[in-house]
């Protein structure tokens, strides 16, 4: 083989690895937008539970609506935590001198959060490349704190889940549902995370070499369950709106499945069915609040409630996405001007 036709395959290689990879992320948005469309023919398909549901969302009441569209605010900050946390303990174990503040990662994170909505999640892409450019964060660095980001989500879920079992075993039988049970769901949860950051704070205090990064690592995974918190109660709200509440348990197994939707590389739609799915199993497993729905019933519920999530969250994440990508793009202007300059 000669040289010049080596080099001409050489550098063809990356060129269609990109185009693959351009392809690839492409249909999974396609295929995304194609399971939401579906789930919205599910619904209305399914007359007894579209009707119903219309009804009672036309009489919820101003403040429940408002809850709903306020919570995904503090899944937001929550988020942008995280990631704040992580990208500081990445740069400690590196050694690198990047250093990204509080205020700067909600801005990316709030334009990442519509940009990922997007064909090939430029959001996720854009935030890699501004930490790089602006911050001086080399891509691996940031790369692994993706990964560990993850990883928090994983170990937040686990621990969700394993707290909520073990509440339902030690649980009087006539708590499901009541507001015995959901003070006892929020401090199942909230008592975590409390442990979890006094333990992060030990963990600083005492612990030389690693131990602040490890400690980071506890502070990252406490932030992602209080986010998992969150969207429990935010869940429950849309199950009140839909008529048909939840007691905590049953609730926690559906929560838990649309936080490990979140980690598909699907945009949107994975999300939804993953709600539709664990409620239909939930019903042919005759959980409490759901038993007396048929499979088809069922699903229909869970895809109403993954759908309508999803419009309470497009609500603030339009208009959030929009101006947080607008003060990044000021940011990167202004670092042009200078290096121009």
């Amino acid at each position: 083989m000669s040289d010049e036709r080596y080099e001409a395959e050489s550098s063809a290689g990356p060129e269609a690895r990109g185009r693959w990879s351009r392809a690839l992320r492409a249909a999974a948005w396609v295929l995304g937008l194609a399971m939401l469309i579906a789930a919205v023919v599910a619904v209305v398909r399914e007359r007894a539970v579209f009707d119903g549901a219309m009804e009672q969302a036309r009489s919820a009441s101003i403040a429940v609506l408002t809850l709903l569209v306020v919570m995904p605010l503090v899944n937001w900050l929550l988020t942008a935590g995280l990631f704040a946390v992580l990208m500081r303990r990445q740069c400690a174990v590196s050694g690198s001198a990047g250093r990204v503040g509080f205020s700067e990662m909600v801005a990316l994170v709030g334009s990442a959060w519509l940009l990922n909505l997007l064909p090939l999640k430029p959001g996720l892409v854009g935030r890699i490349a501004y930490h790089k450019m602006i911050n001086g964060i080399d891509v691996r660095d940031s790369v692994a704190a993706q990964v560990w980001s993850v990883v928090c989500t994983l170990a937040a879920v686990t621990v969700f889940v394993a707290v909520q079992a073990l509440v339902a075993v030690v649980a009087e039988p006539g708590d499901a549902g009541s507001v015995r049970g959901w003070m006892g769901f929020i401090t199942a949860t909230v008592a975590p995370v409390a442990g979890l950051v006094a333990l992060a704070s030990v963990i600083a205090a005492r612990s030389g070499g690693r131990g602040p990064a490890t400690a980071m690592l506890v502070l990252g995974v406490s932030l992602r369950l209080a986010d998992v918190l969150v969207w429990a109660m935010r869940l429950a709200l849309v199950f009140v709106v839909l008529g048909t509440p939840l007691p905590p348990t049953v609730l926690a197994a559906v929560v838990a499945a649309m936080m490990l939707a979140n980690l598909l590389p699907i945009p949107i739609g994975a999300m939804e069915w993953m709600a539709g799915g664990a409620v239909a199993v939930l019903a042919m497993s005759g959980a409490a609040g759901v038993a007396g729905l048929t499979t088809q019933q069922a699903l229909a519920l869970g895809l109403a409630a993954g759908v309508l999530s999803r419009a309470a969250e497009l609500v603030v994440a339009v208009p959030i996405g929009l101006v947080c990508s607008m003060l990044v793009a000021r940011r990167l202007a202004a670092r042009n001007a200078r290096s121009a300059a």
